[in-house]
């Protein structure tokens, strides 16, 4: 039995989202008609590739989104394009770089916590604030099945995902009862 989802009418923005479990994700809503909002650091090839497939549906936007102004910017783009956002999914973010605890730099540090922890933090404390007034909303949070067993080489990574998985769970009680917050754990997956 195939399972039919319809998301026809609402918006969803996936930073991230221009290739690997991101672009998955992406076409999944695409194909469940929604309007999605692609972000996109370094993939811009990929991005314009994927919005060309619905372009009257989907929107990609390069962003660093390290950055507050740039995740608002983000929000507000996807809210203006398709006249809210109800679905958020914050999958932006990866190893770096492998290296052992001995050997990873405090600016692998630095740059891991940016790109996988902040990045998230700063997505949904742009969109929160809409969706708690509309008392309606959806984020997932893109962790990992690092945080649960660790990894060779990337303790840094492993780390960063711990923090969105305990970030998840906090900001799901301040968003309750009306906004839905969840995490999901991948593990290493052919894309």
């Amino acid at each position: 039995m195939t399972a039919s989802l319809d998301f026809s009418g609402q918006s969803v923005l996936v930073t991230g989202g221009a290739s690997g479990i991101g672009r998955g994700i992406v076409e999944a809503f695409r194909d469940a008609g929604a309007g999605v909002t692609i972000t996109y650091a370094t993939s811009a090839d990929d991005a314009a590739a994927l919005q060309a497939t619905a372009p009257d549906r989907l929107q990609a936007m390069g962003a660093d989104l390290r950055r507050p102004e740039e995740c608002a910017r983000v929000v507000e783009a996807a809210a203006a394009r398709f006249g809210t956002l109800d679905v958020i999914v914050t999958n932006a973010g990866g190893l770096i770089a492998r290296a052992k605890t001995t050997e990873t730099s405090p600016e692998l540090w630095q740059e891991s916590f940016e790109l996988n922890v902040l990045s998230t933090v700063f997505v949904c404390k742009a969109a929160l604030p809409a969706m708690l007034e509309r008392k309606r909303g959806a984020i997932i949070t893109m962790g990992s099945i690092a945080a649960h067993n660790g990894g060779t080489g990337a303790a840094h990574y492993s780390s960063m995902k711990g923090a969105i998985h305990t970030f998840t769970r906090a900001l799901a009680k301040e968003a309750a009862p009306h906004v839905r917050v969840n995490s999901v754990s991948p593990g290493l997956i052919g894309t």
